[in-house]
Formats: C-alpha cells, structure tokens, sequence
C-alpha cells in the first residue's frame, strides 16, 4: 500500500511536468524508501509476525516440543469453559475501569498541583520529588562504603584475595 501510494504520487507528478518521468522524483522515492525501511523491517519483523503468528497458532494445538496442530475453536471453547479465565477477566476489567482512570486522574492533580503558584510550593515539590533521589542517595552511599579506603568491601575482598600483598587503596582520595 505504501509503495503503491508513492508510484502514484510519482506518476501524478510525471503527469504534471508534461509526461515526462523526473529524475528528481525516483531519487526522492529511493530516499524516503531508504529511510523508512529500518523502521518497516522492525514493524514486519517485531509487530506483524509476531502477531500473525498468534493469531496462528491460537486454533492450534500448539507444544514447543511438537509442530502445531489445527484444532479450530476448540482453544476458545475451553476458555470460555474455564473459571479462572471469568475470574481474571473481571479482574482486568476492574482494573481498566477504575484504577487505571483513578491514577491518571490522580496524577494530573498532582501534576497541576505542582504547576501551580501556590503558597508553600517549595515543599510541596519537595515532597514530590524526595522517593526520585532517594535512590540516587542510596546508590551513591553504598559506592561510598564499597569504595571507602579502609574499611570498604572492595579493600576487603582484594586483600583476601591476594593473601595481604594487595595494599588498601584509598579509591576516592584526590590525587595531587
């Protein structure tokens, strides 16, 4: 559809310039080919199969040890026969219908809470932002301990490694 779309503008163009196929136009095709092509692939190759392939084997009888076997609707019936299929089913839909709408909901107010020009902001966004550095904290004071010169895991593991020929290196010192 895409290629014949483009051949189609291409011609219009040809009809417009006299008849006459342009250069310009089949180097521009080329490109835009080109171009779209890494993202067509990974569509084909990562969307389309994917899925058709489901689709497939969804009325097969299917095992990774065996090749699969059309069984028709019978998949289908046996869902439909199974409780927990019902079970999860309602489940999904409650989460669609009210949590997903309730958090959205709740993270817009939030968002325009923390857009708007209130009294005491600053610790509102404060607030907001600490459980996004807390782990940026976390992680640096554990490379800290790792790294400590002497009393750090890495000294530690080294020096029994190496039966006490390794010396304690002081990995955050500045050197001068």
């Amino acid at each position: 559809a895409i290629f014949g779309s483009a051949r189609r503008e291409q011609k219009r163009i040809a009809q417009l310039s006299g008849g006459k196929d342009p250069v310009r136009s089949n180097a521009s095709l080329r490109k835009g080919l080109a171009f779209f092509s890494p993202w067509g692939i990974g569509l084909l190759v990562f969307l389309a199969y994917p899925v058709a392939s489901s689709i497939v084997y969804s009325f097969c009888d299917y095992s990774v040890l065996s090749p699969p076997r059309w069984i028709g609707f019978q998949n289908f019936i046996d869902l439909f026969q199974d409780e927990v299929f019902w079970i999860a089913l309602k489940n999904t839909l409650v989460y669609v219908c009210v949590a997903l709408p309730l958090g959205l909901t709740v993270a817009l107010f939030f968002a325009l809470l923390l857009d708007a020009k209130l009294r005491g902001s600053s610790i509102y966004r404060t607030l907001i932002f600490i459980p996004s550095l807390v782990p940026v904290v976390a992680g640096a004071t554990i490379w800290i301990w790792m790294l400590n010169g002497e009393f750090g895991v890495i000294n530690h593991f080294l020096h029994r490694v190496s039966f006490g020929l390794f010396p304690k290196v002081s990995w955050l010192a500045e050197r001068r």
